[in-house]
This record gives C-alpha cells, sequence and structure tokens, in this order.
C-alpha cells in the first residue's frame, strides 16, 4: 500500500507507534519462539540427550531400536517437519483473517509448550517428540502470518524497518535462548523444563494482547463478509490505527483498497497461473533456501559442540556461542538502520558474497584445527601446541561471529519478506507456503545428515554443503531478482510485463 503524499512525510522512516508495536506482538508470538526453540538445543544438547536416555530406561521401546544419540538428532531436526505441515497449512488458516489465525497459531503453540513440559514430568521423550512437532506447526504458521500481517498493515515508506522486527526478534531470541540454555543457568538436568515455562509465559502474553489490534486493512478489504458501507468503516479505521493518520487521511486510501478488491486468493497450485507471481515466488523460494544453505543451520546448532572438540571446555565454549550470538542482534539492529535506504537487491547480493567468502574461510580454519579428524593436515594436528590450537580456535569464533553479523543483515531478516514484495496481495500466502516449507526442509535435511556426513569428511562437509549453494543463489538473484524498496506491486508488475514486451 502506497502513501499519499499527504499521509507521509517522506523524510520520515520509521514506522507509526501502533504499527510498530503490531510488528513487535506479532514477532514476540512467532519468529521469537522459532529462534528460541532452535537455539536452546545447542547449549543444552547434553541435558536433553540425558533426558531422552531416561526416558528409554524407563519407557521400554519408545527408543525404536536407534541409539540415543540418534533419536535425539532425530527429535532435533522433526520440529522441521512441523514447520512444513504447518506451511502447508497456512492458506487455508489465513482465509479465517490475519488476527483470528494468528491466535490459532499461538494457541497451538502454548498447546505443544504444555505438552512439552508434561514430557518432562512423565520423562517420556516421545511426547517431546510429538510437541516438538505441534510446536513447529504453530510457529510456521505464525511467522506465515506475522510477515503477510505487516506488509499488509505497513505504509511503502517504512514497510522494510517494519518487517525487520521479526529479525530483530529472531536474533534477540537467539542470545536469550544462549544464555537461558547455558549449563550453569537452565541447561542442565534439574532446570531444563523451565526454559519451556519461559517460552510458554511469553506467548501467553501475546495471546492476550492480540485479540485488542486491528486485523489487516488489506485482509478487512478483501473480505467478502459484512456490508460494503461496515467493511469499509473497518478499513478506515484499520489504516488510521497502523499509520497514525486521521480518518479525512485514510479515507482516500481505504477507497484505492475497497477498489483494489481482488477477486478468489490464489491457491498453492493456481498461483504459478499468473507469470509475475510464478517468478515471485520462485524468487522467494531461492532467497529463503539460500539463507537456510548458507551454513546458518549447523552454525544454531552445533556451534557449541564444534568449539569443545577443538579444545574449548564445556563453560567457555557456552560463553563464546553466547557471544557469537550477540553479533547476530548487533547485525539485525544495523540492517534496521539500512533496509530501507538501501536496495534490497544490492544488500542481499553483497551479504550473501561475504557469506561465501567467510565460509571458505571458516573451512580452512576447521581444517586447520583438526575438526573431526580432518583428513588433510592430521599429520601436521600431532604437531600443534595447545597455544596454537588456542588461536585457531580463536580464529574460527571471529569468523563465526562475522558470519552471524552479515547474516542478520542481509538474508535472514530479508528472506521473510521479500517474497511476499514481489506478488500480488492475494498470492502471498501461497507464495509464504513455498518459502516456510522450503526453509524448514533445507533445515531438516541439514540437521537430519550433517552430523553422520562431518564425520565421515569434515570439515570437508562444511563447504560441500553450504558454498555450492549460495553460489547459484547469488548467480539466480543477480540475474532475476527485481528492487522492491519504495516500490508497489502495480509498479514491479507493469515493469516485469514492460520486460516480457521486451523480450
Amino acid at each position: 500500500m502506497s502513501p499519499s503524499s499527504s499521509e507521509v512525510d517522506e523524510s520520515k522512516k520509521w514506522p507509526p507507534m501502533w504499527l510498530s508495536f503490531l510488528s513487535l506482538i506479532l514477532a514476540w508470538g512467532s519468529t521469537f519462539n522459532f529462534g528460541f526453540t532452535m537455539l536452546i538445543t545447542n547449549p543444552a544438547q547434553e541435558a536433553f540427550v540425558k533426558f531422552v536416555r531416561a526416558s528409554n530406561e524407563q519407557n521400554e521401546g519408545y527408543g525404536f531400536g536407534l541409539a540415543v544419540d540418534t533419536q535425539w538428532f532425530v527429535i532435533l531436526a522433526i520440529l522441521f517437519i512441523g514447520h512444513i505441515i504447518g506451511s502447508l497449512l497456512l492458506p487455508i488458516i489465513a482465509r479465517h483473517g490475519r488476527k483470528n489465525s494468528f491466535m490459532f497459531a499461538v494457541l497451538m503453540e502454548v498447546l505443544a509448550l504444555l505438552a512439552t513440559i508434561a514430557s518432562f514430568w512423565m520423562v517420556n521423550h516421545l511426547l517431546f517428540t510429538i510437541a516438538r512437532i505441534l510446536l513447529g506447526m504453530g510457529t510456521a504458521m505464525a511467522m506465515g502470518l506475522s510477515g503477510i500481517t505487516v506488509l499488509e498493515s505497513s505504509p511503502t515508506y517504512c514497510r522494510g524497518v517494519a518487517s525487520m522486527v521479526n529479525g530483530i526478534f529472531l536474533q534477540f531470541a537467539l542470545v536469550v535462548g544462549a544464555v537461558l540454555a547455558m549449563p550453569i543457568v537452565l541447561g542442565n538436568d534439574a532446570n531444563l523444563v523451565y526454559l519451556f515455562v519461559f517460552q510458554l509465559c511469553c506467548n501467553l502474553i501475546v495471546l492476550c494482547i492480540v485479540p485488542f489490534l486491528h486485523d489487516s486493512p488489506q485482509f478487512l478489504a478483501h473480505s467478502k463478509e459484512g456490508d460494503h458501507e461496515k467493511t469499509e468503516r473497518k478499513v478506515i479505521a484499520s489504516i488510521m490505527f497502523y499509520h497514525g493518520i486521521t480518518e479525512e487521511q485514510a479515507e482516500p486510501l481505504a477507497k484505492i483498497l475497497m477498489e483494489n478488491k481482488q477477486g478468489a486468493k490464489a491457491g498453492v497450485f493456481t498461483v504459478f497461473n499468473d507469470p509475475f507471481n510464478r517468478r515471485g515466488v520462485g524468487l522467494g523460494v531461492l532467497t529463503t533456501w539460500g539463507m537456510a544453505m548458507s551454513g546458518i543451520t549447523v552454525i544454531n546448532a552445533f556451534t557449541l559442540e564444534i568449539l569443545m572438540t577443538m579444545g574449548l571446555d564445556q563453560g567457555t565454549a557456552a560463553i563464546a556461542n553466547s557471544g557469537t550470538c550477540l553479533f547476530s542482534l548487533a547485525g539485525i539492529i544495523t540492517s534496521t538502520f539500512i533496509v530501507d535506504l538501501w536496495d534490497r537487491r544490492s544488500l542481499l547480493l553483497r551479504t550473501f558474497s561475504a557469506l561465501i567468502v567467510i565460509n571458505i574461510v571458516i573451512v580452512i580454519l576447521l581444517s586447520f584445527a583438526g575438526y573431526k579428524g580432518s583428513f588433510l593436515f592430521r599429520k601436521l594436528k600431532t604437531v600443534y601446541s595447545n597455544f596454537q590450537n588456542i588461536f585457531v580456535s580463536g580464529l574460527l569464533i571471529v569468523a563465526i561471529c562475522l558470519f552471524n553479523f552479515v547474516f542478520s543483515m542481509g538474508p535472514g531478516p530479508l528472506s521473510m519478506f521479500i517474497g511476499g514484495e514481489i506478488v500480488t496481495p492475494d498470492s502471498r500466502s501461497a507464495a509464504a507456503v513455498y518459502s516456510n516449507a522450503t526453509m524448514a526442509t533445507s533445515r531438516f535435511v541439514t540437521l537430519l545428515t550433517y552430523h553422520s556426513v562431518a564425520k565421515w569428511c569434515s570439515p570437508a562437509a562444511y563447504g560441500i554443503y553450504f558454498i555450492p549453494s549460495m553460489v547459484i543463489t547469488v548467480y539466480l538473484l543477480h540475474k532475476h531478482l527485481p528492487e522492491s524498496r519504495g516500490r508497489n506491486v502495480a509498479d514491479l508488475k507493469a515493469e516485469f510485463e514492460m520486460e516480457k514486451l521486451i523480450e
């Protein structure tokens, strides 16, 4: 939705107060959950494995004949099976209103967390696994709805900054999770359950606040329920609330939305009937795939383990892991100040390219450190002193910090909303399905297979997994991604059709 000249001062780049509040609450109930759930299994992995072992001893047959470590890695990855299911359900759920659908998703997260807490009391890792799938479903739906709702509620001039709140909360969750899940805090046998009690309290607060917010103006305008005048009044009220403008300023914007009312929402298959949407969905999927296959999945899940195998003790490794997460937060805060000043396309290409270089450095450092028995430098390993190993480990920590900073400036937050900027409003739910499912599938496969592959050929596994995929992503984005900053869908579609005519 583009603001009129009377609506805003274009020099103003920060979202109005209630739009900022909307972004904050939705992010708290979606991306914060995702980041927290994903991160706490890293520093608290030893306590989780002990829980699985205790459950196997208490519940005969629940392990299905698998080794405890194997069971844990399956449980770790299965969160993203829930994400895939939740992503596929998103278009169905989203038809019932952005606000109502988001409340349903958060309620599913609450039920999943209650089941998780119960699984610790019962010492039942099978219930924990089922709850993890449900948590993945709720989080995937909440993340998709959060991104769509903020896009639909934002004026064009601050759309990027408003959408970045999701990314800020994701990175903030990584820091909070890294600290709370340290073994000396809550990441131990006695206190593990309180991580989920904390997460439950956060979701209950969100669930209490969301009912008092307006639904998005675009969804209300496209809704077929109620008479025209009543719907228009709701749209005007929503625009006034989120844009921070008067009724007189909101009326023409509401009229435009009502006049541009779309027909039926595009489905997960019919979205491909329109060449413009087909390109937008493809580029959204590509950006999400490049983000998920950048190395972030392994860094989030296994940084503590990698640092410990390189000679650091558990306490030092946990502190270092928390420190690397702070750079993620610094990166997203930096990005917030530049996202509506720099071109989206330029920011993505530069940060993806920088991550390729950093990943190459990480592979080299892992090789020199002899992580998991590197065959390249095995003979040299015997002559390394403790000082040299610590030095290489320190360089690796610096490289991971740089990775987190650059990732959080570009691919991390931009992948959450750029796909929604380059498709028509009626196709955003369908586009979110493919982007979220791609992210979840990529992370699931990585978590399920990386650890085994790393034992076989580390450190080459890191490079094999992530460097080629990022090179492909940069090439295709450079060739096809349009610039969407400060532009509405009508402008992008007109440009796309003109390019087709020229061809």
